[in-house]
Parts: C-alpha cells; sequence; structure tokens
C-alpha cells in the first residue's frame, strides 16, 4: 500500500496536490445550505479566527479540499498518516462505503 505524509511542508510554496485540488480562479459557485451542531460550528469560527480568513466557508472549502485529496488517496490504495514533531505516527482510515 502507498503512504501519504501529511506533515506539514518544510518549504514555501504549493506541491502538487494543492494544485491538483485547486480551483479556477473563476468558477461558477452553487450555494448550499448545511444544518451543524453550534459547537462544530463554534469551533469552525475558531479556525476561522486563527487563519485569518474571512468566514466559515472559506474553512469549509480548504476543509473540503483536504477530504477530496485524502479520498482519492484512499480510493487508490493509500494510507492516511501524520506525523508529529515527535516522529510518532498515526494512521487513519477514510471509510469509502
Amino acid at each position: 500500500m502507498s503512504m501519504i505524509d501529511t506533515t506539514p511542508p518544510t518549504t514555501a510554496g504549493k506541491n502538487s496536490s494543492d494544485q491538483e485540488i485547486a480551483l479556477p480562479a473563476k468558477v461558477k459557485l452553487k450555494r448550499t445550505t448545511m444544518n451543524l451542531p453550534a459547537p462544530l460550528l463554534d469551533r469552525l469560527e475558531e479556525i476561522r479566527c486563527e487563519l485569518g480568513v474571512t468566514s466559515v466557508s472559506e474553512v469549509l472549502r480548504n476543509a473540503l479540499k483536504l477530504y477530496i485529496h485524502f479520498y482519492k488517496a484512499a480510493r487508490a490504495g493509500c494510507d492516511i498518516v501524520t506525523i508529529d514533531p515527535d516522529g510518532n505516527r498515526t494512521s487513519y482510515t477514510l471509510h469509502l462505503s
């Protein structure tokens, strides 16, 4: 099985996976509505503030880009692994069914 290393890049700039999931500059947007538990929405708002972005929608779009990336990796048979600063690895399973 292949493995995806999800540690943050050590160099500035975009990597190939950023380009793969990037949207064209002038893409038509469609509106959707989501019902979220209040604690989840509160956490998304905290993340919005930490990142300094203008909306929770932007946080969600970024999260969905990551999900699409991990979904494609899982479909290709890859392992999804994070490595913390001490070198400890944690494996994740993305359930596709």
